[in-house]
């Protein structure tokens, strides 16, 4: 997830959400409204009959928000309440005001859909997962939304990455072998960074991090020890492998600290590891965009 922080720089793009807790004793809570700003508030914004509250709230309630939701956006659109210390008496107990957090590029139409989709728009089903599946799927969610945060003009995101889908075809000759899948891939003018994500918990299973940990070393370690001068001499590309450890709860134990040492070494020797407990994953992902970038 993006990484929360107090934003005090006029200058620095944020956002927030606001959720709603229609019944605060069982500790559940949605979210209904997504807040853009750049130093003081200037967007607000929600989706019409609030899905992410179906099952949650009566259609009232649902109601209520909304008309409150509405309020609170015309008042900004207004320019008449523009600073976020107004809006917890504006939106009362029951929807609350999220910490604001960091927008490493300037949001435009697209970007504020993206977040619509992310943040708003009723969850969809998918299939039940668990074991190593459970933990790739969850690590991937929170790169994706690290990901979001830092595109640039000029970068294109790529899924599900292997040679024969990055390179369309072109190593296939000097390939013959299989290469493990990495998450994603940040393609700009410069290169490739292939990137990868482990968000580990004290309910993993340890043989399952470690079966994840080492695919994504594998392939690293593929990249640039086999592929790197293929890379460079039929598709002119430089390349960088990178892995995220996603930052951990407060309440880490000792097998997940030793989980967590074994992926830092087990990805090191031949990729670059972000380390979420000791970093800002978010801005590090962002200067590997701009390395991409960079022509």
């Amino acid at each position: 997830m993006a990484e929360q922080t107090d934003i005090q720089d006029a200058d620095e793009h944020w956002y927030a959400l606001i959720s709603a807790s229609p019944r605060p004793e069982t500790g559940e809570s949605a979210n209904v409204g997504l807040v853009v700003g750049n130093g003081t508030v200037a967007y607000v914004d929600y989706l019409p009959h609030l899905p992410r509250l179906c099952g949650l709230a009566a259609t009232d309630e649902v109601r209520v928000y909304e008309q409150l939701l509405a309020a609170l956006a015309e008042s900004v659109r207004r320019r008449e309440r523009t600073n976020v210390a107004d809006f917890p008496a504006l939106l009362g107990p029951q929807l609350t005001l999220e910490p604001r957090r960091r927008l490493y590029r300037q949001p435009n139409d697209n970007l504020i859909r993206q977040m619509q989709e992310r943040f708003l728009a009723a969850a969809r089903p998918g299939p039940l997962l668990d074991g190593e599946d459970a933990l790739v799927a969850r690590s991937v969610a929170q790169l994706d939304e690290q990901l979001a945060a830092v595109r640039r003009r000029g970068v294109l995101v790529y899924e599900d990455v292997r040679p024969r889908s990055l390179y369309e075809g072109k190593l296939d000759r000097y390939v013959p072998f299989r290469v493990p899948k990495l998450a994603r891939a940040l393609r700009g003018a410069r290169g490739d960074v292939l990137i990868d994500s482990l968000a580990i918990t004290a309910d993993d299973d340890t043989k399952d991090v470690r079966a994840v940990a080492f695919r994504i070393a594998q392939a690293f370690y593929t990249y640039q020890v086999s592929l790197k001068p293929i890379i460079r001499a039929y598709a002119a590309r430089e390349i960088r492998t990178v892995g995220v450890l996603q930052r951990s709860s407060a309440q880490e134990s000792i097998d997940t600290a030793e989980l967590r040492e074994f992926v830092r070494d087990a990805w090191g020797h031949h990729g670059e590891v972000i380390d979420g407990n000791a970093t800002d994953a978010t801005a590090a992902l962002d200067a590997f965009a701009a390395w991409a970038e960079a022509p």
